[in-house]
């Protein structure tokens, strides 16, 4: 587990991307802050998160925080439309939707089409989007607590729900 890890190799390498590094410890901060966060913003052990992001730190302190504070990752494939999209996202019902700002358009998009709307995270620069609706990741990872608090997940909680769209272009989880 990252917390394992953390206590027994603090200062060695977890991961890296691009030029960015972080150690166990690092890592382990950083995914109970965003576990707080998305706790804070109303995420409870069980829930969905859903994300659509490439591959990034922030990725993979999604993964990671969502295994600390019990939540189901959602991972959504970035290559889908934005009809796809919206029908992922209403199939799996997240609480929360962290997204990366490059995919700005596919979310406005799919945020119309969605009857309801999840709170959402933005990854990166969000110009253009009404800023007091916004929450940024790194604003949110800035104010959450450090500390962990989270129950142990039992081995047959589920972790992540990824799905497929297949033959038919229609998310199935």
């Amino acid at each position: 587990s990252i917390s394992r890890n953390a206590a027994s190799y603090p200062n060695e390498l977890a991961v890296a991307c691009g030029n960015a590094r972080l150690s166990w410890k690092e890592y382990y901060i950083r995914c109970v802050k965003l576990a707080n966060a998305l706790a804070e913003y109303g995420a409870s052990p069980g829930d969905r998160i859903a994300l659509l992001s490439q591959n990034s730190m922030e990725y993979c302190e999604f993964y990671g925080a969502c295994e600390i504070g019990g939540f189901i990752a959602v991972p959504l494939n970035f290559r889908l439309s934005s009809a796809e999209t919206a029908s992922a996202l209403m199939l799996n019902d997240p609480t929360i939707f962290v997204y990366h700002s490059s995919f700005k358009d596919t979310v406005t998009d799919v945020l119309s089409i969605m009857p309801g709307e999840p709170t959402c995270i933005v990854i990166g620069e969000s110009d253009g989007e009404k800023q007091s609706e916004i929450l940024k990741y790194e604003n949110v990872m800035e104010l959450a607590s450090g500390q962990a608090h989270f129950p142990t997940p039992h081995p047959d909680d589920i972790a992540y729900l990824m799905g497929t769209s297949g033959t038919t272009g229609r998310p199935k989880a």
